[in-house]
C-alpha cells in the first residue's frame, strides 16, 4: 500500500469499524459521527504539529507522527536538506569567487543591461573610488564621466583598449577593457599600467637624448670629412674618406628618423573625433595651389591645379 493512500485506507477501516459497532448497539449515527468527530480533531492535532515544524525556520528532525503525516513530513524534511546543502554550496562558491576576485591587483566591474553597476572588488574602490554603500546600483556613465571613456563605452565595439587618468588618482593611469556577455551586460576590467608608462616615457626620453647627443659628433665628424676630401689624397685613402662620409650620411639619417620617432611617440594625439568638411578643405587647397601658380607661374603648380581639377 503506497503512502499517499494510508489516510484513505485508515479513514475506510474506522467508518467500517464504526458502523459495525453502531449497528450492534443499535445507534448508527450517534457512534458514526462520535468516530468521524475523534478522528476529526486527531488530524487537526497532528496538522497542528507538522505546521509548528514545517513555520521552524531551523532544519531540524521532523516529529515522529504516524502514517501519511509522518510520510509527508519526512520528504519535506529531505527537500528542505537538500535544498540547504545546494545553497550551501553556491554561497561557499560565490564567497571563494570573492575572495579570489578581491586579490586581484586589477578592477573588475560587472555592469548589467541598463549600465547599472552590479558587483566589484577592491581593486575597483581603490582604483576608480567606488563605495560599496553608495555607488551600489548607479549608472556607471554617472561616476566615470570623462568624455574619452563614455564614447569608448556606448560604441560597444571594444577590439583595443583605453587608456585614461586614474578618476581619483591622476598620477596612475588605467587601461580599460571592457567584455560583452550574457543579454548586453559588461565585464569592465581596469589595470594599472602607470609602471608601464613611466617605462615608455624613460626609453622615449633616452632615445630622444640619444639622437641630440649623437648629432654634434656626427656633424664634426662629416665637416672634417669633407674638408680632407676637398684636398688631394692618394687614390686608397679617398676611397676609404668616401666610405666613411657615405656611412655619415646614412647614421645622420638614422638620427633624424630617431629624432622624428621620438616627435611622434611624445606628441599629444587629441582622441576626439572632430568633423571635417572635405569639400571645403579641397576647395581651399585648389584656391592656394591657384594663387601660387599665378605669382610663380611655374609649370608644377599648373600641373597640380590641372590633377586637383580632374
Amino acid at each position: 500500500m503506497k503512502s499517499p493512500f494510508r489516510i484513505v485506507y485508515s479513514l475506510l477501516l474506522l467508518l467500517l469499524f464504526a458502523a459495525v459497532v453502531g449497528l450492534m448497539l443499535g445507534q448508527f449515527f450517534p457512534v458514526l459521527t462520535l468516530v468521524l468527530l475523534l478522528w476529526s480533531f486527531y488530524q487537526a492535532w497532528l496538522f497542528v504539529r507538522s505546521l509548528r515544524w514545517i513555520m521552524n525556520k531551523d532544519i531540524t528532525e521532523p516529529p515522529d507522527l504516524p502514517g501519511s503525516w509522518g510520510d509527508l513530513l519526512y520528504n519535506i524534511y529531505r527537500k528542505q536538506k537538500s535544498s540547504r546543502d545546494r545553497e550551501q554550496k553556491l554561497s561557499n562558491f560565490i564567497h571563494r569567487y570573492q575572495q579570489s576576485s578581491a586579490a586581484l591587483e586589477d578592477c573588475v566591474v560587472i555592469i548589467d543591461t541598463r549600465d547599472r553597476l552590479e558587483w566589484w572588488n577592491t581593486a575597483a574602490e581603490r582604483l576608480l573610488g567606488l563605495q560599496p554603500r553608495v555607488d551600489k546600483g548607479k549608472s556607471i556613465l554617472n561616476l566615470l564621466r570623462d568624455p574619452r571613456f563614455i564614447r569608448y563605452y556606448k560604441k560597444r565595439h571594444y577590439n583595443e583598449p583605453l587608456e585614461l587618468n586614474s578618476p581619483i588618482n591622476e598620477q596612475i593611469t588605467l587601461q580599460y577593457h571592457i567584455t560583452l556577455f550574457g543579454q548586453g551586460d559588461r565585464l569592465l576590467v581596469a589595470r594599472d599600467i602607470s609602471r608601464l608608462k613611466k617605462l615608455e616615457q624613460t626609453r622615449q626620453s633616452f632615445v630622444s637624448n640619444a639622437s641630440h647627443e649623437l648629432r654634434t659628433p656626427l656633424t664634426v665628424i662629416r665637416g672634417y670629412l669633407e674638408t680632407f676630401l676637398d684636398q688631394p689624397l692618394p687614390s686608397p685613402i679617398l676611397r676609404g674618406m668616401k666610405q666613411m662620409e657615405q656611412q655619415t650620411q646614412r647614421m645622420e639619417g638614422l638620427v633624424r628618423d630617431m629624432l622624428m620617432l621620438s616627435r611622434l611617440e611624445s606628441t599629444e594625439h587629441l582622441t576626439e573625433d572632430v568633423p571635417v568638411d572635405i569639400q571645403l578643405m579641397l576647395k581651399e587647397i585648389k584656391r592656394d595651389a591657384w594663387f601660387s601658380a599665378v605669382t610663380s607661374n611655374t609649370a608644377s603648380a599648373l600641373k597640380s591645379i590641372r590633377i586637383m581639377t580632374c
